[in-house]
């Protein structure tokens, strides 16, 4: 699609050039402009909009609250360091999480693993950061809310730690469930 939009524009210039046409080149650089300028400006105040967008949906929702997301994530994994009793790993149940922590806790050593229910996986995760046997001692299990039972029921020790939300838009939260959990008893 870029490169159709790329060669679009080529072509267009070199029409505009070869007919002389300098002011229909002048304005379709100035739309341009001011499409470019109005995506720049869009992007870097996205999470600051006060107002309704047309359809009550805003373009940013998919992208924001996750910085809130993944501090409270870090802030849980500090909790239980200084208490002498740290996770070996982190595990979400769903990819979004996933790319997320990987992303905003690159810092920490502590590893992120992908929940995955059966033998097939399901995404990109899945398949290469799989949660399994090999990961031993406590694990920091990040939850939608919702039905986490998929997951809780394969651990011996179970503890509800408690949620954490981010804004993901005006009307929006990005909310997330925290579990301790140890005794893995699959495989």
């Amino acid at each position: 699609a870029a490169v159709s939009y790329i060669a679009a524009s080529v072509l267009v210039t070199a029409t505009f050039v070869r007919l002389a046409s300098w002011r229909w080149l002048t304005a379709s650089f100035a739309l341009h402009g001011l499409f470019l300028c109005a995506l720049v400006v869009g992007t870097t105040y996205a999470g600051t909009f006060k107002y309704d967008w047309p359809g009550g949906r805003s373009p940013f929702a998919r992208t924001l609250g996750w910085q809130a997301f993944a501090k409270a994530t870090r802030d849980e994994l500090e909790a239980a360091a200084a208490s002498g009793k740290p996770y070996s790993a982190i595990i979400s149940d769903k990819r979004s999480h996933v790319a997320q922590l990987i992303y905003y806790l690159r810092d920490v050593t502590t590893p992120v693993f992908a929940w995955r229910e059966g033998k097939v996986a399901r995404d990109h995760y899945q398949l290469v950061r799989p949660f399994n046997k090999q990961v031993s001692g406590p694990v920091l299990f990040v939850s939608s809310v919702g039905d986490a039972s998929p997951v809780l029921k394969n651990f011996v020790d179970v503890k509800r730690l408690g949620s954490a939300q981010g804004d993901a838009a005006r009307y929006r939260k990005r909310e997330v469930v925290f579990y301790a959990l140890s005794g893995y008893k699959k495989e």
